[in-house]
């Protein structure tokens, strides 16, 4: 009779154990449908707020209450100051007269037909050839990628220039190169009789690049004697440089003794006193010092 209630107990608790365990699978089972369902569902939701993909216009769209048909604008670097009077344009069609343009922004109603577009801004030039039509607007597209290049000498000097894409110029100013270029690197030379000097400049897209150069100098006493005594009077000097049979003047000065610096290379110095003229030649080498004396009678 024992047995047979200890039979029956344990048969009790093998029948709770399994709708316990049963139980819990069928929570577990619960929670990953729910899951997967608000998954689906957050897709779905994500899936109505995606971004349309973008479309690009390529042919020229139409103008809007104009009769313009040619848009001319340039992008320009951030940071760099460039003036509408440094920005030049020219339109050219086969068979007319060229139109030349200032400024930054143009509209222009042109006929039918092909043109060459032209813009230069300072040693920055780019080159386009658009086909225009009535209706329609054109915007050829230009961006300049260019950047300021300022180099100062201490003495006058001849400036050669050579840059990227075969750029290669020479100014007048002879102190100084104050230019915008394309961006880039440059070869900078300063040129003297005798005296050469390279610099290797780059110049980045929007930024003033501003270098200084010194020029190798000697330095030169000018005095004028009379009886071995300084001629401590008012009068006129003039120092020339000697190159390849001509005078260059270099400067004047109005005292008895002057004391200059100069490049290295040959010179005269012309002394004028009350109708009379000394004249005298001499050479001067870099990190030197030179005396000049001149006796007037």
């Amino acid at each position: 009779m024992t047995q047979s209630i200890q039979s029956i107990k344990r048969k009790n608790s093998y029948l709770y154990y399994f709708q316990l365990i049963s139980s819990a699978v069928f929570i577990l089972l619960c929670v990953y449908v729910l899951s997967v369902s608000a998954a689906e569902q957050q897709l779905k939701t994500a899936a109505v707020y995606m971004p349309a993909p973008l479309s690009v216009h390529s042919k020229p769209i139409p103008f809007q209450n104009s009769e313009k048909n040619l848009q001319l604008l340039v992008i320009l670097p951030d940071g760099l100051n460039v003036s509408d009077s440094q920005i030049f344009w020219q339109v050219k069609g086969a068979g007319q007269k060229s139109r030349k343009l200032r400024g930054n922004h143009h509209s222009l109603d042109l006929d039918d037909g092909l043109y060459k577009i032209q813009l230069r801004i300072g040693r920055y030039k780019a080159e386009k050839r658009v086909l225009v039509q009535k209706q329609q607007q054109l915007q050829p597209y230009f961006r300049a990628n260019i950047g300021h290049l300022q180099v100062q000498a201490d003495h006058p000097v001849q400036w050669q220039v050579d840059g990227p894409d075969n750029i290669r110029f020479e100014t007048s100013a002879r102190y100084a190169i104050d230019e915008i270029v394309p961006a880039g690197e440059y070869r900078v030379k300063t040129v003297l009789p005798g005296v050469v000097q390279l610099r290797n400049i780059s110049v980045k897209s929007g930024e003033q690049q501003v270098q200084r150069l010194s020029v190798p100098m000697g330095t030169v006493n000018l005095m004028v004697i009379r009886d071995n005594q300084p001629l401590l009077q008012a009068m006129e000097w003039e120092v020339f440089r000697l190159n390849k049979g001509k005078r260059h003047s270099i400067g004047k000065y109005y005292l008895h003794a002057n004391s200059i610096r100069i490049p290295p290379g040959k010179y005269e110095a012309v002394v004028n006193h009350r109708n009379k003229t000394g004249k005298r030649r001499f050479w001067v080498q870099e990190s030197t010092t030179n005396k000049v004396i001149l006796e007037m009678d």
